[in-house]
């Protein structure tokens, strides 16, 4: 949802909490993932791996949760002194994002991908297979979210598990604490992910 959107229905007093978003300046209720953190547990497991080449694939850096989650990536390789994954970035978040996205990546001799969602995840994955090579051995790849099709995928995909049912029941209770009391400072709300390892 645009910025200018979200700060134009505020400014008329409708009450509002954005969940997997997050703006700064604005004083609007939020419920975001930890995805910085997340993003960094992720990056880890890549890096106890061996893995050194890496590339991230993401959405537009204007999107709070692209941008963190690359930010997260990258701060586990500064942290260990190891060359930081080159990001690229596409339109969107989507199957087909992942996939134009992977044949920019995989020039560039990369060894994993950190997708930063489980769409662009799978489409990588799909064009990976598609050119030939075989996952995990040639090629890691990573997602975000744990979406239904994860664990299903033609490699289970390794993830970042967001609590998508918490993440909606918090923003509820936000919002209706929101309409009892308009003048109460603004909340912001962090729920725990967690790194689910499979075959990807």
């Amino acid at each position: 949802v645009p910025s200018q959107f979200i700060l134009k229905l505020h400014s008329i007093g409708i009450p509002l909490v954005l969940i997997d978003n997050y703006l700064e300046h604005a004083q609007v209720d939020s419920v975001v993932a930890d995805d910085r953190a997340s993003a960094r547990a992720m990056a880890e497991h890549i890096i106890s791996l061996g893995h050194k080449e890496v590339s991230i694939i993401s959405g537009p850096m204007e999107w709070y949760s692209s941008r963190e989650r690359s930010a997260g990536f990258k701060e586990a390789f500064d942290f260990h002194k190891i060359k930081a994954p080159t990001i690229y970035v596409g339109e969107e978040t989507t199957f087909e994002s992942g996939k134009l996205l992977f044949a920019q990546a995989i020039k560039k001799g990369c060894t994993a991908i950190l997708a930063v969602t489980d769409p662009m995840a799978l489409g990588a994955m799909s064009a990976a297979v598609a050119s030939g090579l075989r996952i995990p051995e040639d090629l890691s790849i990573t997602g975000f979210d744990d979406i239904d099709s994860a664990a299903n995928a033609i490699i289970p995909l390794t993830t970042i598990s967001v609590p998508r049912n918490y993440l909606g029941l918090s923003a509820a209770r936000l919002l209706w604490a929101r309409l009892d009391d308009k003048e109460a400072p603004r909340q912001r709300i962090d729920i725990t992910a967690a790194l689910v390892i499979r075959g990807s």
